[in-house]
Formats: structure tokens, C-alpha cells, sequence
């Protein structure tokens, strides 16, 4: 069995889109934007939030990019866990996995909302919370799954993800995969994880 789960949030654990396309929604009406569709959205997640504002209106509104930022931040801070649900399994598996084993979220998502949404959706089962702001550099730099993993005094841990970012980032810090293909992966290419489920309960079957 492993002795450290490291999960990322959203597209593994919680389908965290319902909330921010409500953000990009509300913002780009208010501020008089074209709407990005849904699937822009969610292609635009993973990178970090100020990537994300601009990946989604860098193009047409360049020199409108912090303005844009500032509005959908505050939203979201305001309405972080409205809509979002946890995936299928997911609270089963933390709950389950949290009994002898710690478990950690590793996001790149800001840190005061990974801070918010979590407890909101798992209680106590999550051991602690790392966002952008809590690591030296965001995936799929290695160094912040580096540094929880000699924190907790981890030999054999799992990272759970759903990106090409996510397989990256554990590659690079040699710790072995596992990608939920019903995450926010849009078909691309997981062959380099180390394992694939689209049932996140059967992670209770990896070892």
C-alpha cells in the first residue's frame, strides 16, 4: 500500500467548472466580454488562475487582463462551492484511503480557494491543502510535490490527477501516476501515467 496519497482538485477530485464558468459568465456580461464557451473554459484550466484569465481573454482583451482577473477572482472567492460537486467516488475514496494513510491536495488552483473548497467537500479526511501560493513553483515544476513528500516522510506515494500537466509533474518528481480519464483531459494522449481508472474508487485497488 502507499503511505501518501497526493491528489489534485479540479478534474480529479471535484468537478470545480459549474462555479467558475459562473465566474467567467457573470464577469463577461458585467464587463461587456465575449462569452468563451464552456469547453474554452475548461481547456483553460490547470495552469494557474491569472493563466487561466488570460489564456481564456488575452486575445481580444489584452490590456483588460487585470481588470478581468480582479472581477472573476472576486467572484469566485464569493461563490467558490455553489455548484461544484465532488466526482463520483470521490468522498468515499478520502474517507477511506484517510483512515491509515494521509491524504494531500497538490493544486495549482489560488490557495484560498483550495482552502475553502475542501473542507467544504471532505471535512477532516483531507490531511492539509497545498495551492499555488504554498509551494516554490506550480506543476508540473516537481519542487512542491518534492517538498510535501519529504515533509510527510513519504517512500512509496501515489499522485492522482487528470492532466497532461499532472502525468508531467510526476514524472518529473518520479512518483508514480494515476490519471482519472473523467477529469478535464479533453482525450488527449494519458499513456504516461503509471495507471488509468475512470472509477476513482478502484485507486483502492493500486498498489
Amino acid at each position: 500500500m502507499y503511505d501518501l496519497y497526493l491528489f489534485d482538485l479540479d478534474g480529479t477530485l471535484i468537478d470545480t467548472m459549474p462555479d467558475v464558468y459562473a465566474a467567467v459568465e457573470t464577469v463577461s456580461k458585467r464587463l461587456n466580454l465575449a462569452l468563451p464557451t464552456l469547453e474554452e473554459t475548461e481547456l483553460a484550466v490547470g495552469g494557474g488562475f491569472h493563466a487561466f484569465v488570460e489564456i481564456l481573454f488575452g486575445n481580444n482583451h489584452p490590456d483588460r487582463i487585470e481588470e478581468i482577473y480582479q472581477a472573476i477572482y472576486t467572484h469566485y472567492d464569493e461563490h467558490p462551492f455553489e455548484k461544484s460537486k465532488p466526482f463520483p467516488g470521490a468522498v468515499e475514496l478520502v474517507e477511506t484511503l484517510s483512515k491509515n494513510v494521509p491524504c494531500i491536495v497538490l493544486t495549482n488552483k489560488t490557495s484560498l480557494f483550495a482552502k475553502k473548497i475542501i473542507p467544504a467537500a471532505f471535512g477532516a479526511s483531507m490531511k492539509e491543502v497545498f495551492g499555488a501560493e504554498d509551494v516554490p513553483a506550480i506543476k508540473p515544476d516537481p519542487r512542491g510535490m518534492q517538498m510535501i513528500i519529504e515533509k510527510y516522510g513519504a517512500e512509496k506515494p501515489l499522485f492522482v490527477g487528470d492532466s497532461i500537466i499532472d502525468i508531467e509533474t510526476a514524472k518529473a518528481a518520479n512518483v508514480p501516476m494515476c490519471v482519472y480519464t473523467l477529469g478535464y483531459n479533453h482525450g488527449k494522449d494519458l499513456s504516461g501515467a503509471t495507471f488509468q481508472v475512470s472509477n476513482l474508487l478502484d485507486v483502492l485497488k493500486l498498489s
